[in-house]
């Protein structure tokens, strides 16, 4: 918002209302861009999702990991370690493909959706996860704070993504339908995310990856 980008979203996914809200239960969803007007809805009622772009969803079905076009999240993400784990995925691609840095998920996720982006990824919560003396380089780039996904980041544009046919899961593969939906900040309500235009590409980037 601060640089006047496009990518500047303003996200909302409705659930009932619960104390333990649940991905699961999101009944609607709302994507809009700040700068340009541009929307993406979904209503779980609806076997197509809505957008004031024509003719979504336009998914490019790319499955080589050399010519994907795709995003990844770097903040408060040590680079260190978001090249550990990703840096095969990323030389593979940056020749024939391209890989970008949008600070935006929603942005990110709503791009597959028009065929700009193949995948976005977002790997940081299952680095700490899996890696608990990892926590400090987290901790420092945070600013004494471990950042990584929040449900809140991603529940509308992975719900409007997912009923436009695309693949969503955390960054072990496993769906999101018990992501709960809190705004808890603690590293236990905290997320991963790949999304892919596909299964293939999805299985492809899981597979590239290092942990």
């Amino acid at each position: 918002a601060m640089a006047n980008f496009e990518s500047c979203c303003f996200s909302v996914a409705v659930a009932p209302y619960s104390e333990n809200p649940k991905f699961s239960e999101i009944t609607n969803a709302l994507v809009l861009e700040l700068k340009t007007g541009e929307y993406f809805y979904a209503d779980r009622n609806d076997s197509k999702i809505t957008s004031s772009i024509l003719n979504l969803p336009l998914f490019n079905n790319e499955t080589n990991l050399e010519n994907m076009f795709w995003s990844i999240e770097l903040t408060a993400h040590p680079i260190k370690q978001i090249s550990r784990v990703c840096g095969s995925l990323i030389d593979n691609s940056v020749t024939s493909g391209a890989v970008f840095v949008f600070t935006s998920s929603s942005y990110s996720l709503t791009r597959i959706i028009t065929g700009q982006l193949d995948s976005h990824v977002d790997v940081g919560h299952r680095i700490v996860q899996d890696n608990q003396e990892l926590m400090e380089d987290f901790f420092k780039v945070g600013r004494g704070k471990i950042v990584t996904l929040f449900p809140y980041d991603i529940a509308a544009s992975a719900f409007i993504l997912i009923k436009a046919g695309g693949i969503v899961t955390d960054a072990y593969g496993n769906s999101l339908n018990n992501l709960l939906l809190l705004t808890d900040k603690s590293l236990g309500q905290q997320c991963s995310i790949i999304a892919a235009s596909n299964f293939n590409l999805h299985k492809k980037i899981r597979d590239e990856l290092k942990w």
